[in-house]
Formats: structure tokens, C-alpha cells, sequence
């Protein structure tokens, strides 16, 4: 099985990758993990 990371600050670019990742390996196996920055 497969583990995508998606790092993501859910701005429109960010969204638009996400959602051609999971059209991407929407076929294969695998579990999506995202990865968002904080400040502090």
C-alpha cells in the first residue's frame, strides 16, 4: 500500500494538487496523509 503526503495550506493551489492526487492513484491502493504548517 502506498502513502501519499500531501502538504497543504488549503489555499485554491493547494486544493487543486489535492484533489489531482487523489484523481491520480484513484486506481491504486493507498492512504492519504496531509501535512499543514502552523505558525507559532
Amino acid at each position: 500500500m502506498k502513502k501519499i503526503l500531501l502538504p497543504t495550506d488549503f489555499s485554491k493551489a493547494s486544493i487543486n494538487a489535492m484533489e489531482y492526487a487523489v484523481q491520480l492513484f484513484k486506481n491504486e491502493k493507498c492512504t492519504f496523509m496531509f501535512l499543514t504548517p502552523m505558525s507559532q
